[in-house]
């Protein structure tokens, strides 16, 4: 079970592949063909959310996993000039700036919102993320499913990368994906969803006789906002 000390220790030994198996391990959904792409800045970034989801409170490791981030960040707001990397350690300066009293001029702040600028530039003419080491358009739908699954609920990201475009390839290609790109697609999916209404948003498990369309004629929804997409919501997968 990941716990503080487990990644204080393993950071304090810089021993990062042990970091980002206890993270997996844990539960974060990361195929292997997503963790050979991922290098220090990722498992470091992934640990940091995941300790604060562990502990739900600012720490001094919170706060010195942090300075890492901001230390390590390019000039130009990207880190290590990868999408992954980018989009890791901006979701983890988003956790952070949420669990702790705003400040003005923050510096974690600033550097999330220019991770977020970043991010773009890794973008295609199809909105699909990028990374060096893909090669097909299936690496390219697998590494945008990771970035919309971390950042899917992230409003800076949600107003300036492209985000329905993005969101509109999938649910195009829904039926073509991969397993492991279907999996990261339905929970960034669900983020999404509940980001922009979780009031009005019902979710239904597409395996039960209970699935249904989000057609906003059908009997009894006319006094729902549906997804604009007019496919189905799924639940978030165990």
């Amino acid at each position: 079970m990941l716990n503080t000390e487990m990644i204080e220790n393993h950071i304090a030994n810089e021993r990062v592949d042990d970091l980002l198996a206890a993270v997996v391990d844990n539960g974060m959904p990361l195929p292997l063909p997503l963790q050979v792409k991922l290098g220090r800045t990722s498992s470091v970034a992934l640990a940091l959310r995941s300790l604060i989801d562990i502990s739900g409170e600012m720490s001094p490791l919170v706060g010195d996993m942090a300075e890492i981030l901001l230390f390590v960040q390019e000039e130009g707001g990207s880190f290590s000039n990868d999408p992954l990397a980018t989009a890791t350690a901006a979701a983890a300066l988003d956790r952070v700036t949420k669990h702790r009293t705003a400040r003005s001029h923050d510096p974690i702040e600033q550097a999330h919102d220019r991770a977020i600028a970043a991010l773009s530039s890794f973008q295609r003419h199809d909105a699909l993320f990028e990374c060096a080491a893909d090669r097909t358009l299936e690496d390219r739908e697998l590494t945008s499913a990771f970035v919309l699954y971390l950042l899917a609920d992230d409003e800076r990201f949600r107003a300036t990368n492209r985000f329905a475009e993005l969101m509109g390839w999938f649910e195009q290609r829904y039926h073509k994906l991969d397993s492991a790109t279907h999996d990261l697609w339905e929970m960034a999916r669900l983020k999404s969803a509940m980001h922009v209404d979780s009031n009005d948003v019902r979710l239904w498990d597409v395996g039960s006789d209970d699935a249904i369309q989000c057609d906003p004629d059908a009997p009894g929804n006319e006094d729902h906002d549906w997804n604009p997409a007019d496919q189905p919501l799924f639940a978030l997968a165990s």
